[in-house]
């Protein structure tokens, strides 16, 4: 089944990646989410594509699922981030959560990407031009990004390859590689 992608230029992608605690499936996804999806709209935050991870080089936690997110401007995720709604419903999901890296926002640019369901593709976060020629998309960091841990690195997104396999061996402060498919709509 084939997925669209859309990424907006003058705006922000939010990398998140984590994994919620076996048991509190429930708490993370059929509390929080909908407790925090009237501010999410307020703000104009928008869940554009949720993914599980299949495999990845980061040895401790290993992240199970993440999703890429709408972010209109960094100020906007501040405020989001600072309103009474989450911050009410925070710990629900923070309790959930064995470990969660948000607040990573790439620069966007206009592109409609067509993925595949059925497909395996991979994030990669490094600083050097890793599988440029085969990306669909390589994205900065944000100079204004709450979260810096990736400082200096770009986000790309591959089709999954022989290429992308290799990167699993890599040393996850120089690249990050997260094998990831992606959920189809109806998830």
């Amino acid at each position: 089944m084939d997925l669209k992608l859309n990424l907006q230029s003058d705006s922000c992608l939010d990398l998140a990646f984590g994994k919620v605690i076996s048991g509190k499936e429930a708490q993370v996804f059929q509390t929080y989410f909908p407790a925090v999806a009237p501010a999410l709209q307020e703000f104009g935050l928008k869940p554009l594509r949720p993914f599980a991870v299949l495999d990845t080089n980061i040895r401790r936690p290993i992240p199970e699922q993440g999703n890429l997110t709408y972010v209109p401007s960094v100020e906007n995720f501040v405020q989001f981030h600072q309103d009474a709604r989450f911050q009410k419903a925070k710990p629900i999901r923070d309790e959930g959560m064995e470990f969660l890296a948000d607040g990573n926002l790439f620069e966007s640019i206009k592109e409609q990407i067509t993925l595949d369901s059925n497909s395996d593709y991979a994030l990669i976060l490094s600083s050097n031009q890793i599988a440029k020629s085969t990306s669909l998309f390589e994205l900065n960091l944000s100079e204004n990004s709450p979260n810096q841990r990736f400082r200096g690195q770009s986000l790309s997104l591959c089709p999954w390859s022989e290429d992308t396999e290799k990167l699993l061996h890599a040393v996850p402060n120089e690249t990050i590689v997260l094998k990831v498919r992606f959920f189809p709509e109806s998830s």
